[in-house]
């Protein structure tokens, strides 16, 4: 059968560079352009020089001939850098629209990994039993306030007291407190001792007085 129809021949699919490759391929061209541009640069400028130093002839037409040539190549890789630079710009959007895509599909997929976990979590989560873990900490936590609530109360004082009496009480002591400021504040120079105490007992001692005020006499 071979013989009658043929057989098929194997064609070598080729595969071409990447967007990558061809942007880097455009590169380098616009790069030698560069370079071409830069020493056409400096070859007009010499012819520049000269120009400006020689008078009118024919060694200054063939110099300004040259340069017009120079000039006219310039042009032309200045038109051809701007092609490539056209050209490299697109190839990197469509580079950068695949790398996005790339980037879509791995963070589409991994959405869909993570929906797939969430699921699974959520059957093992009970929202009932939840809610009754939280009412159960929150009865712990009041029982625990009213246990140490209870552990804070002194022994032996009484529940009620009289503000009346706590303050009469308070005042009374500030009195106190007042009037031992004051016996410490005395100087000590001030207080004389007495020389004899029986003048000081006659002195201190009241006379007995009758109802009209006067100095009883005593009664032999």
């Amino acid at each position: 059968m071979r013989r009658i129809f043929g057989a098929k021949k194997k064609t070598n699919v080729v595969q071409g560079p990447s967007i990558e490759e061809a942007s880097n391929l455009v590169g380098k061209r616009g790069d030698n352009l560069d370079q071409k541009l830069k020493k056409l640069d400096e070859q007009l400028l010499e012819c520049k020089k000269k120009m400006s130093k020689m008078r009118n002839g024919p060694a200054k037409n063939n110099v300004k001939r040259r340069a017009l040539q120079l000039l006219k190549q310039k042009k032309m890789y200045e038109s051809q850098r701007e092609n490539l630079y056209n050209q490299q710009f697109s190839m990197e959007q469509i580079s950068f629209t695949q790398q996005t895509m790339k980037d879509t599909v791995v963070q589409v997929s991994s959405l869909k990994q993570a929906t797939t976990t969430f699921k699974q979590q959520f059957k093992e989560i009970d929202i009932d039993e939840v809610w009754d873990i939280k009412d159960e900490m929150e009865d712990m936590l009041e029982e625990a306030n009213e246990i140490q609530e209870a552990l804070s109360q002194s022994f032996g004082v009484p529940e009620e007291f009289d503000e009346d009496d706590l303050e009469a009480e308070l005042e009374g002591l500030e009195d106190e407190v007042f009037e031992e400021e004051l016996n410490e504040e005395v100087p000590s120079y001030l207080n004389v001792p007495n020389e004899d105490p029986k003048i000081t007992e006659n002195e201190t001692e009241q006379d007995e007085v009758d109802e009209f005020g006067l100095p009883q006499i005593e009664k032999n």
